[in-house]
């Protein structure tokens, strides 16, 4: 009878615990919620972090709180939400780096894939090769005539070894038959700062920060590694127009949580956000960044996860 008493008393407990669990799900969120963007502010990420926050405070009524932790090609900002409070409170938005090449080029990466949790798909990344004014060559032409009569003098930024940048940049460079040497940074931001200057030659750069300096003349686009000319940049070509197949390669944003977080605040939080990126207005705004609205499902997230990773991992293969 004792026992029986005390069955139902932690059956009764574990019913109050699960409705305590069900309503917070339910009323989420009730405090401010912090994206972590593992990239240095003034980026791609940083910029888009911050114009989702924006709109996700718009339609929950709770100050969405952007906080940048970079470092370690993501490796420390992706490291800390995986290991945060699965509740929906800390999230991250980031690119495939974080979950597609950093963990396969970097074996000492302090997190892996499988410990986040899928939102939703918020944008993609178009890429461009260019050079800052310093530069004297004008052209795709130019610069592979250059690279060629002076091997290991071009120099290319990325956003940190192992990231998407990174692997871009060195598929350019082989296919382009050159000799060049990446240059490393925290993020694109800094990378951007040191191609105006002159301090690098050029830079793979994420056409959402670097669309304006192209405008400008700042920077000469050489090439985009997309399949079709952009409307914002008509003058810039493809890769592929230009001769050279195999690199119209597309990075793209999303939004992660920590792998455990409840289903029922990752579909809340996917709905905001398709809502947010289905918008006239949010996808006038890609437009103009030059990064093309994109949004998903958390399984259509996870499966595009998988799918590059495979992807990528028999391109590493067969390059070895």
């Amino acid at each position: 009878m004792k026992m029986m008493k005390i069955v139902h008393t932690l059956a009764v407990v574990a019913c109050i615990g699960a409705a305590v669990s069900a309503t917070a799900q339910t009323k989420y969120p009730e405090r401010p919620v912090t994206i972590i963007v593992p990239w240095g502010a003034g980026g791609a990420t940083d910029l888009l972090a911050r114009l989702l926050a924006e709109n996700l405070k718009a339609e929950f009524n709770q100050p969405f709180v952007v906080e940048n932790r970079p470092g370690a090609t993501t490796g420390i900002g992706a490291s800390f939400v995986a290991r945060s409070p699965k509740d929906g409170y800390t999230l991250m938005l980031t690119t495939s780096t974080t979950s597609v090449t950093n963990p396969l080029t970097n074996a000492e990466a302090t997190y892996k894939p499988e410990q986040f949790a899928a939102v939703a798909l918020v944008a993609a990344v178009p890429y461009a090769l260019v050079t800052g004014k310093a530069f004297a060559g004008k052209s795709l032409a130019e610069f592979v005539e250059y690279g060629k009569k002076n091997p290991g003098q071009v120099t290319y930024g990325t956003s940190g070894v192992g990231s998407f940048s990174h692997f871009l940049g060195g598929k350019i460079m082989k296919t382009l038959g050159i000799k060049a040497r990446p240059v490393p940074y925290s993020g694109n931001g800094p990378a951007l700062a040191d191609t105006l200057s002159g301090a690098i030659s050029s830079n793979i750069e994420a056409l959402a920060t670097g669309d304006a300096q192209i405008k400008s003349g700042n920077f000469t686009g050489l090439a985009m590694a997309t399949t079709e000319r952009l409307p914002q940049l008509p003058n810039v070509p493809t890769f592929k127009e230009l001769g050279y197949e195999t690199l119209d390669m597309e990075n793209w944003f999303a939004m992660f949580a920590p792998a455990g977080t409840p289903k029922p605040i990752i579909d809340k939080l996917n709905a905001a956000l398709t809502k947010i990126t289905t918008g006239a207005a949010y996808k006038k705004k890609m437009d103009e960044l030059s990064t093309p609205a994109r949004w998903s499902t958390p399984e259509e997230l996870e499966a595009l996860v998988q799918r590059d990773i495979k992807a990528f991992r028999e391109l590493l293969t067969s390059a070895e």
